[in-house]
């Protein structure tokens, strides 16, 4: 009786510590998702989720630094638990119950996004829908942010409060301290972190997936715009059937040009020993400019503002450097 005692207690405690290490594994599992989509549980400190931002670098760091120490303690219960097979019912009911707490985990996480406060730093009504795509709520969303992605709000971090309290008349073991903490923080802070939640990006990916949309910037006002393809191109083309104002050439116009620009160029620069520095910059498989158009959406019928970019074309790197500006 005494030895079958020990072995049931032997099972119950191998029972509880395997669902305290499912338990640990799954918390992980919420927090990295939470990490993933920007968001942070109601029970983080209330200081992270101040300063305006909808997610800030310290808040971030605070999430990865929970997910290991998770881990760590995942780690050390696994070390010292026997890992022997559980009967079938205790393991069945320890299946059920970690299926239980991902879904709560999950529906939690649901909750979250819903409330965040990335629901409410974009500009729907900067998004005008051309398409015959209806959007959805995330889509608009992330939309909303600016092809830019620009949230609009001022980055604050934790280093400001620290470096706030940065004062003349610390010692210089506080001083050490705390310009420890600074340098370390924007250290972390450094790292290649994506900026939007993952639900943005997967909406965008889907978006890019639809071969029937353009998405493009409006004339003014920063706006975005969704256009049908065949909208976009009709437009375009019917800009290009202007006469009066575009020209047709035959196929190889542009690399003949190219190639006479070159030639003239070179003459010109070989004539000086700084206009021989500049040679180099002649392009050496020179392009056509390239035109798209922008959406004029305050204007009856929408009409189409061409943009030309002359990147890769024949004088483009040689202007440049003669005259340069903070432009592409």
């Amino acid at each position: 009786m005494s030895s079958g005692g020990e072995r049931s207690g032997t099972i119950w405690r191998e029972f509880r510590a395997q669902r305290r290490i499912d338990s640990l594994l799954l918390r992980r599992g919420f927090l990295i998702n939470c990490l993933e989509e920007k968001v942070l549980p109601r029970e983080a400190p209330k200081q992270l989720k101040r300063g305006g931002m909808p997610f800030s670098d310290c808040a971030r760091i605070f999430l990865q630094e929970a997910c290991e120490d998770l881990q760590n303690t995942a780690v050390k219960l696994k070390s010292v638990i026997n890992n022997f097979q559980l009967p079938p019912f205790l393991a069945q009911r320890l299946q059920r119950d970690s299926v239980i707490q991902k879904e709560k985990l999950e529906r939690k996480l649901a909750n979250l996004c819903e409330s965040s406060e990335w629901n409410r730093v974009g500009r729907e009504e900067l998004i005008v829908n051309l398409s015959n795509r209806i959007l959805t709520a995330t889509e608009k969303q992330a939309l909303s942010l600016g092809l830019k992605f620009d949230i609009g709000f001022q980055k604050k971090d934790f280093t400001e409060y620290v470096e706030s309290n940065y004062r003349w008349g610390d010692s210089d073991i506080e001083k050490g301290f705390k310009q420890g903490v600074i340098t370390c923080f924007h250290a972390l802070a450094r790292s290649n972190q994506c900026t939007i939640p993952k639900r943005y990006r997967l909406a965008l990916e889907e978006l890019g997936k639809d071969d029937n949309l353009i998405i493009t910037s409006a004339d003014k006002g920063g706006g975005v715009v969704v256009m049908n393809k065949k909208d976009y191109n009709d437009k375009m083309l019917d800009l290009l059937s202007d006469t009066t104002t575009y020209e047709r050439k035959y196929q190889g116009h542009a690399a003949m040009e190219g190639e006479s620009f070159k030639k003239e160029a070179r003459k010109i620069l070989s004539k000086t020993q700084r206009g021989k520095k500049l040679i180099g910059l002649l392009e050496e498989a020179p392009r056509p400019p390239c035109m798209r158009g922008l959406p004029k959406t305050h204007k009856p019928n929408i009409p189409m503002r061409p943009i030309t970019s002359g990147i890769r074309s024949a004088p483009h790197r040689l202007a440049k450097c003669l005259c340069p500006t903070d432009w592409d």
